[in-house]
């Protein structure tokens, strides 16, 4: 009897063996694994940090993309308005000069700050390019550059009824002619001047300009999501150990 309770419990004590060596591996192999999703885990955050800093600088430059918007949009109001102002009243074109050749410029900087936005974001996967917004700053410069030539027209004209007005000869000339001196001078001045339908297929351009720099959103950065599945992965290898 005593040989019987001595196999029973030495089977006992090798099934209970058995049991906890089960159970052991068992938690090993539920370490191992978690310790990979750490080790995953730990990777993503270290990626994600890397390109929160690459997000950061694209939205840097998309900010200033939209302050430089905002200075030309601004600035244009004025502009058109002096545009409209000469087809009115025959306005001197000084002042008009001035801001179309200020809009020309800054269109420039808004170009070349695009090609900035562009490769800032080239390198994130959730960037979606810049649609049309190429395309319209080419037609918008067009239309500026438009203005430019007329405004060098109108003042080559002011310029030449200037001599004409010192030059005896030719006036003379006119005269002999049969033309009639004001008359004469007064279709010189006249510019070929831009239309309100020119004036306002340069605000369309620039309105879709606007609206295409607005379309170019701000990127989210995950980094809260990642650093919240670090410490989640790392929580239950500790209370695994």
């Amino acid at each position: 009897m005593s040989e019987l309770v001595a196999a029973t419990l030495q089977s006992n004590t090798e099934e209970e063996s058995f049991k906890r060596l089960e159970k052991i591996d068992i938690r090993r192999q539920n370490l191992e694994s978690e310790q990979k999703h750490v080790l995953s885990a730990l990777n993503s955050f270290q990626k994600t940090r890397e390109e929160t800093d690459q997000i950061n600088k694209f939205n840097d430059s998309i900010e200033i993309l939209r302050e430089l918007k905002e200075d030309f949009t601004e600035k244009f109001r004025e502009v058109s308005e002096n545009l409209e102002s000469i087809i009115e009243d025959d306005k001197d074109v000084t002042q008009a000069k001035v801001g179309v050749e200020y809009l020309n410029l800054k269109m420039e900087d808004i170009e070349n700050h695009l090609k900035i936005v562009e490769t800032n974001g080239s390198i994130l996967n959730s960037f979606n390019g810049t649609g049309q917004l190429n395309e319209n700053i080419s037609l918008s410069k067009q239309w500026i550059y438009f203005f430019v030539r007329k405004i060098m027209d109108a003042e080559k004209r002011v310029a030449m009824i200037s001599q004409y007005e010192t030059m005896s000869e030719n006036l003379k000339f006119m005269r002999d002619c049969g033309e009639e001196d004001e008359a004469g001078m007064e279709e010189m001045i006249k510019p070929s001047t831009w239309e309100q339908k020119h004036v306002e297929n340069l605000r369309i351009s620039i309105n879709n300009f606007s609206e295409d720099v607005d379309e170019i959103g701000f990127i989210n950065a995950n980094l809260d999501d990642a650093l919240q599945q670090l410490t989640s992965s790392t929580f239950k290898v500790l209370k695994l150990e």
